[in-house]
């Protein structure tokens, strides 16, 4: 399936979706080799994610280098326009490690979606793109892919949802959200008497990964992520000489990018007056449009059940650190009702983003999958 695939769309486009036509086209599609890197850079930089904040995801220096380091391992599938070999759109699967019922699995991710500005993938591009994502499954991968869809892409949801021939199902399985705190807001909770804040050793470093990997056995499906070497912070909290909660922050800045690409809407004449309210509120400032952002994402926040005070303590200690280190926002993922996103909303002030989890699927899903609750569901925000 590595050699170029080429097809004939149909002659008359009967039907369009923001990114799906039926228009008649010649294309190629085939698997993306190191070849492609600074192709599929270049696609990166130049399209941005729909939304009010207009957000490139960059992987610079390196595409491949960075996922070579996120997972397990990984396809890209490109489509290109054979009449000089411009890029239209990319699309990858990554194979994380995963829990499922409480066994060792290997798992799939969608991501890295992006087509070119002014440009539609013809319908037969993309059943033929999902035929070539299909033909990489391993046998000893789970049946079905995660992937997310950000809230406010109301239309790829409704279509997705609605299905479309010659493409995957997908099944909704909870509503996901990432929030975002400035570090250079000086907070309070970070002071504490109850519990004791330091950075983690070996010793006690793998009590926290314990708790963590006790949390991930719990939760029906569990996607972890991969320990990165460049956390550049791991925290404890602890209470009478005991370890009751951890966290690591993971600064990815050397291999991936958040960069601001422009403002939709009411932000785009606002953003002085929002800036001037978040300032006054402590909330995270709406940045300058082209400059890169400095983000830690927070990863195996965990804590003993009973200590969910540690939370926010542990949270402000890392901001303060995060700070000094250069990083301006943390991140922190979950699903609604988890008690780490609700100690972040009670303490401090954030900017909230929301996203839908899918799972995506050719055949029937399995029983226990389908009867996943939200709070049965535990994705790193590292791996989305």
């Amino acid at each position: 399936m590595r050699g170029a695939v080429t097809s004939e769309a149909a002659r008359k486009r009967q039907r369009r979706t923001p990114e799906l036509s039926r228009g008649a086209a010649r294309y190629t599609l085939r698997l993306a080799g190191r070849g492609d890197d600074g192709s599929i850079r270049r696609l990166l930089r130049e399209r941005a994610m729909p939304g009010a904040i207009r957000l490139s995801f960059q992987r610079e220096p390196s595409y491949f280098d960075g996922l070579d380091r996120e997972c397990l391992r990984h396809d890209t599938v490109v489509v290109e326009d054979p009449h000089g070999g411009e890029l239209i759109a990319i699309g990858a699967r990554q194979v994380q490690p995963a829990l499922f019922g409480g066994d060792s699995v290997r798992l799939g991710y969608l991501s890295q979606l992006r087509v070119a500005s002014g440009r539609r993938i013809p319908l037969r591009a993309a059943r033929e793109a999902w035929a070539i994502l299909r033909s990489c499954r391993r046998e000893d991968e789970l049946p079905f892919d995660l992937t997310s869809i950000a809230s406010e892409n109301r239309e790829a949801r409704r279509l997705l949802e609605r299905g479309v021939p010659g493409q995957p199902h997908y099944h909704f399985l909870a509503p996901y959200r990432v929030h975002v705190l400035a570090t250079n807001v000086p907070n309070r909770s970070a002071r504490t008497r109850e519990f004791e804040l330091r950075n983690a050793d070996q010793a006690t470093g793998g009590e926290a990964m314990a708790l963590h990997g006790q949390a991930c056995r719990e939760a029906k499906l569990a996607v972890p992520g991969q320990p990165h070497e460049e956390s550049s912070l791991r925290l404890v909290a602890s209470r009478n000489g005991r370890i009751v909660a951890g966290l690591a922050v993971e600064d990815a800045a050397a291999r991936r990018q958040f960069v601001v690409r422009g403002y939709e809407g009411a932000l785009h004449w606002s953003r002085p007056i929002v800036n001037l309210v978040m300032w006054m509120r402590g909330a995270p400032l709406l940045p300058d449009v082209g400059r890169p952002l400095r983000t830690g994402s927070i990863s195996r926040l965990t804590c003993r059940p009973g200590s969910e005070a540690a939370i926010a303590p542990l949270v402000g200690h890392a901001a303060t650190l995060a700070r000094r280190q250069g990083i301006d926002l943390l991140l922190a993922g979950c699903v609604p009702g988890d008690p780490v996103g609700a100690a972040i909303e009670r303490t401090f002030r954030t900017r909230t983003y929301s996203s839908a989890i899918y799972a995506v699927a050719w055949e029937p899903l399995p029983p226990a999958l389908v009867r996943l609750q939200p709070h049965d569901l535990h994705v790193e925000l590292s791996v989305l």
